[in-house]
């Protein structure tokens, strides 16, 4: 994986849509899917308006013996970005302790928004959490 560069957004990421979003997903996937196939999750960025972007996530997965896409759609609100949509990877296991970063920000601390920023290469969250991007 090659990783990004000359990329900018910075927005506002609501924690309790974002893990109700994977939350629903996990629920609605668990009975069916019988395996997350990919170290690495895509994420595909379109820009829907004037300060807002939409956001997909993209899992491999296999279920009934087959393999399929599922996604996830959440978004940033307030954004300030230099591009139209774009799309990168990040590793699996980052992703995960994304999630569990941001349930421990809503459990312990009531946090209600984050800071997001996608600078070159990375996904930073509140200035200290940071997640490398692939393109």
């Amino acid at each position: 994986m090659v990783v990004l560069t000359d990329l900018k957004l910075v927005g506002t990421l609501s924690v309790r849509n974002f893990l109700t979003d994977f939350a629903d997903f996990n629920y609605r996937a668990n009975p069916y899917v019988e395996e997350i196939n990919s170290d690495y999750i895509k994420i595909t960025i379109y820009k829907i308006g004037k300060k807002c972007v939409s956001i997909f996530t993209h899992y491999n997965v296999y279920e009934d013996g087959t393999e399929k896409e599922e996604m996830v759609h959440w978004g940033l609100d307030d954004v300030k970005t230099n591009m139209e949509k774009t799309t990168f990877y990040v590793h699996y296991e980052d992703w995960n302790a994304l999630y569990c970063y941001l349930s421990m920000l809503d459990d312990e601390y009531d946090i209600k928004e984050v800071k997001c920023e996608i600078r070159d290469d990375e996904l930073i969250i509140n200035k200290e959490f940071i997640i490398k991007l692939y393109k």
